[in-house]
């Protein structure tokens, strides 16, 4: 009998038969008495087609809709499945699926965001109406641009698959990201302490641990009192896979220290070592939300707390750290970043030499008029 997945393996005098998809196996069962059928028993075709149309069930919505094929919900359950998404970083994963969900929801009154795309064909997915998502996003431009870029790359895969989704080009192609200006802002040394002799102690905390290990919010989020070993703290990088092993610095050692001894009461059951002021555990949102509250309390409400890993990149460049040392420290995959805080250093170390030999002309100025003045007289 040949039928799609079927297999006959024999041992021990007795034949055996399996449906084989997927890298697994599954008997062929009756499905009232669940005894295993082979080809010949009574019932073995009808469990044998019902076993196979199951894998042929289309793929349903998140309220468990039918998905329409070649929509722009099909291209999420498309791109969950291959090898590119599996390549991500739990944290690039989550990022990329938000905003392909974003895009599929209707539009959100509040905030503007959500294009309704859930059943829209691929193939009438104009350039147009993305130079007008675009357009929306124009105030948040590295959110904007990010979206845009994971829509480019994802559309790059669908492309591929003519048959399923009919798509002749890529419509993200040649759309020119939104000017970013500098991103998030560096906190100044002035701000930062400002901001913590106004914090709550869990905000307090988190300042220190986002500055002086100069992590991303993800992995300070996942932070667990296991990790610390009393001199530095073990991180597991979300978005690049390493695990670095960060020195703690005094100022954050003292913090730290003194959280762990305030614990061992048990009144404070979270066993991450960053905290609400509640105890209970942050994720990256609101370890975020955390960080910034404490910033616009105190009327510095444009600092967020990735600014915090910025200053600390830029304070490693003005101790004269090497790139290979502040790669080392941040886990930044490329020396890019790096380089880009030096670059920043170096300009300021040139503008400070710069000025002394401006002033020292002038002083020199000052005193050859004097001088003459002095033979006038």
């Amino acid at each position: 009998m040949n039928l799609p997945y079927l297999i006959s393996i024999k041992a021990r005098g007795r034949l055996y038969v399996y449906y084989r998809r997927g890298g697994r196996r599954w008997p062929i069962k009756h499905p009232v008495t669940g005894l295993a059928l082979k080809p010949g028993d009574a019932g073995f075709l009808g469990a044998y087609e019902a076993l196979h149309k199951s894998f042929d069930k289309p793929p349903e919505g998140p309220q468990g809709q039918p998905v329409v094929r070649g929509s722009w919900r099909d291209m999420i359950v498309f791109y969950k499945g291959t090898p590119q998404y599996k390549r991500l970083g739990e944290q690039s994963r989550t990022a990329y699926i938000r905003y392909l969900e974003e895009l599929a929801q209707p539009r959100d009154r509040k905030t503007g965001r959500g294009q309704n795309w859930e059943n829209l064909p691929l193939n009438r997915l104009t350039h147009e109406a993305l130079l007008d998502l675009q357009e929306q996003g124009q105030d948040e431009p590295a959110r904007t641009n990010y979206m845009l870029r994971v829509v480019r790359a994802v559309l790059g895969l669908a492309l591929k698959r003519k048959s399923r989704f009919g798509m002749s080009h890529n419509p993200a192609e040649g759309i020119e990201p939104l000017a970013k200006g500098e991103g998030y802002l560096p906190w100044p040394e002035a701000v930062r302490l400002e901001v913590m002799a106004q914090a709550t102690p869990a905000e307090r905390l988190a300042i220190l641990a986002a500055y002086y290990s100069d992590q991303r919010a993800g992995d300070l989020a996942k932070m667990r009192v296991s990790d610390y070993d009393g001199e530095g703290i073990v991180v597991t990088q979300q978005k690049t896979g390493k695990v670095l092993w960060v020195p703690c610095h005094p100022l954050l050692k003292r913090e730290l220290d003194a959280e762990l001894r305030r614990r061992r009461d048990g009144s404070v059951a979270a066993v991450t070592l960053l905290t609400d002021d509640d105890g209970r555990s942050l994720s990256r949102w609101k370890l975020s939300r955390l960080v910034a509250g404490a910033a616009a309390r105190a009327g510095h409400g444009q600092y967020k707390l990735h600014g915090l890993r910025k200053a600390n990149q830029v304070a490693l460049a003005e101790a004269e750290a090497t790139d290979a040392e502040m790669q080392g420290f941040s886990g930044h995959a490329t020396y890019q970043m790096t380089r880009l805080y030096r670059k920043g250093a170096d300009q300021k170390k040139l503008a400070k030499a710069a000025l002394v030999k401006l002033v020292r002309a002038e002083n020199k100025a000052k005193r050859a008029k004097g001088k003459k003045n002095k033979n006038r007289s």
